[in-house]
């Protein structure tokens, strides 16, 4: 069976077959009428930025006390194999930020302001308890020694394609009825493509890819399809469900060529992430 964490390292996929059938172990109940496996099969699959990882045994009813340990350690590669390997992208362009704050000194109800400055560009979607101040979100907070607290808000990045921005949070603390500054914190996030790059990008993709004559035919459609997207952008709900539409088409024929798996998953990935920002539009 293909281990959970690779496809590739024959001796962990000798660790996984031990590890599944210590897990399961003589808690293997089999359906009526089948015969317990020799070793439990554990099915892993991973194209663009989807990674699954299934289980061809009831787990549920494997699960007894003394394999525990083995089930747990079964699990947590399993839950390795589907964490993303990188950061999740946000379709459109809005993450929340969380400022912690803790206070460490003798005083109680130590009176602490938090002041995030929003750079230019960007938005507060929603600043919860906090209050918006010329372009600061401003949070008062009391804390007793060792205490922490965390406020939150909603950061509407600007849609400028591939980008950085830059916030700055001044945590400060009162003294004798005056606040003195105590800490700057900067937070730097990158944007991502928008969709126009996105759809650009993908077609690039496309037409770098080497294939056989025969499914260069597909490549040519896919590309057609999504240039029409990049040179009329679907402005309807019913024109963004089409344009989804045609690309869950373009991914089904993609996983028919024959071509490196790596560029396979580049183009899927990228397509992923077009899929989600139309998503975002419908009935916005």
């Amino acid at each position: 069976i293909p281990y959970v964490g690779s496809y590739s390292t024959k001796d962990r996929t000798k660790r996984v077959r031990g590890l599944a059938s210590a897990a399961v172990g003589d808690g293997y109940l089999p359906q009526p009428g089948h015969a317990r496996p020799p070793v439990p099969a554990v099915v892993t699959n991973a194209f663009g930025s989807g990674r699954t990882v299934f289980f061809a045994f009831d787990l549920g009813l494997s699960m007894i006390p003394a394999n525990k340990s083995a089930t747990a350690l079964l699990l947590a590669a399993a839950l390795r194999k589907v964490t993303p390997s990188r950061e999740i992208f946000i379709p459109d362009g809005r993450t929340a930020v969380g400022i912690t704050a803790r206070s460490n000194v003798v005083p109680l109800s130590l009176a602490v302001r938090i002041e995030e400055a929003i750079p230019a560009g960007a938005s507060v979607v929603n600043k919860f308890a906090g209050a918006i101040q010329g372009n600061s979100v401003v949070w008062s907070v009391s804390l007793d020694v060792n205490e922490s607290d965390t406020v939150f808000y909603v950061l509407g990045l600007p849609d400028v394609g591939e980008a950085s921005v830059t916030t700055s949070a001044d945590l400060s603390y009162i003294v004798r009825g005056n606040y003195i500054l105590f800490d700057r914190l900067n937070l730097t996030l990158v944007t991502e493509k928008n969709l126009p790059g996105l759809l650009d990008q993908s077609i690039a993709q496309l037409n770098a890819m080497t294939v056989s004559h025969g499914d260069r035919s597909k490549i040519n459609h896919a590309v057609d399809d999504l240039q029409k997207q990049r040179t009329s952008p679907p402005a309807t709900d019913k024109q963004i469900e089409d344009a989804i539409r045609d690309i869950f088409e373009i991914i089904k024929d993609l996983g028919e060529i024959a071509a490196d798996q790596a560029a396979l998953d580049a183009i899927r990935d990228t397509l992923d992430k077009v899929v989600m920002i139309y998503g975002t539009q419908i009935a916005k």
